[in-house]
C-alpha cells in the first residue's frame, strides 16, 4: 500500500481526555456570501486553527460541517468568540456537543 501511495501518512492517536480536552462539538456552519474568495478563506481558518480537527464542504443544509475540540465549555465558547462571531460571512453556526462516544476511527474498510 505504501507503494502504491495508498496510504497518505501515519499517524498516533491520542487520547483526548487525557489532554484535557473534554469537548468535543460537531459544528454545521453557513457562509453569509458564497463566493470563491471568501469561501477559500474560511476553508484557511478552519485548517490552521488547532481546535478543528476535521473539516468537511458539505452538499447540503450547510455549508460546512467540522468537528471541534476544547478544554472546557468555556473554552469552547471562547473559540466560538473568535472563529464564528468575529467573522462577518458567517451567517449562522450550529453546534451539538457530544455526549458520549460510540465510534471514532480512521480505518477504512478493507
Amino acid at each position: 500500500m505504501r507503494e502504491a501511495g495508498t496510504i497518505k501518512r501515519e499517524v498516533a492517536l491520542l487520547d483526548q481526555q487525557a489532554l484535557g480536552l473534554g469537548i468535543t462539538a460537531v459544528v454545521s456552519v453557513d457562509l453569509e456570501r458564497d463566493s470563491v474568495e471568501q469561501t477559500e478563506t474560511f476553508k484557511r481558518k478552519a485548517k490552521n486553527d488547532p481546535h478543528v480537527t476535521n473539516f468537511y464542504c458539505i452538499a447540503g443544509d450547510s455549508d460546512f460541517v467540522m468537528i471541534v475540540v476544547a478544554k472546557n465549555i468555556q473554552d469552547y465558547e471562547a473559540f466560538t468568540q473568535r472563529f464564528f462571531f468575529a467573522d462577518k460571512n458567517v451567517r449562522k453556526f450550529r453546534t451539538s456537543i457530544v455526549v458520549s462516544t460510540v465510534k471514532a476511527t480512521l480505518e477504512m474498510p478493507l
